[in-house]
């Protein structure tokens, strides 16, 4: 869900399995929102919960079955008839195929342009999600190359400020034709060695 009232944005799983969960507006918790949802699968990961792969422990803490019978984690017990808030491995398995996507990106431009994680001079995240992320749980699941956190910077909604910088400065728009001229276009899925970087970019490291 969107980052809305009872929206979960923050998530912390104690050593004794205890999770708690910040909920937008301090309300009940009705689901979870990108952050919240990045959140939960670096501290699951953390707790071993899940395994590098991303699959559900059964026998841990708060891991039981769903209605398809697949396992699923409890975020948010539900109180006075409402529902229990949960992960489920299809929820899982579904993030970590978006995470496998990004990562394999960010390696693919790494690897043309023979750099290491040690070179990155900055990191730009754009959009609404970008800036309620976490950078520290963002690179403890790997969604993000081991980079200096004080490098990563959240921007927010980036292509609204450009439209707008683009109809009010005649310079800014010069200047970002320039740039459109010197970009370059690398298509990822014709790289060889996609599915080797893809089926990397899925897996969590040790939490």
């Amino acid at each position: 869900m969107r980052a809305a009232q009872g929206a979960i944005q923050r998530v912390k799983i104690a050593a004794d399995g205890s999770v708690e969960c910040d909920i937008i507006g301090g309300v009940a918790a009705t689901g979870l929102c990108g952050s919240g949802v990045l959140d939960a699968l670096a501290e699951m990961r953390k707790a071993e919960i899940l395994n590098e792969r991303g699959r559900m422990q059964t026998g841990m803490a708060g891991v039981e079955a769903a209605e398809d019978g697949k396992p699923a984690f409890t975020l948010v017990k539900g109180a006075n008839g409402r529902r229990n808030i949960t992960i489920s491995q299809q929820d899982i398995d579904q993030i970590l195929l978006a995470k496998g996507a990004i990562r394999a990106g960010i390696d693919i431009l790494m690897d043309t342009l023979g750099i290491v994680s040690a070179d990155i001079e900055e990191i730009t995240i754009a959009g609404a999600f970008g800036t309620y992320l976490d950078p520290v749980n963002a690179v403890r699941i790997g969604l993000l190359p081991e980079t200096p956190l004080e490098r990563i910077h959240a921007v927010g909604n980036a292509a609204g400020s450009g439209a707008r910088m683009m109809l009010a400065s005649t310079d800014c728009r010069l200047r970002a034709e320039a740039l459109a001229q010197r970009v370059e276009y690398l298509e990822l899925t014709i790289v060889p060695g996609f599915n080797k970087y893809f089926a990397r970019g899925i897996r969590l490291p040790v939490g």
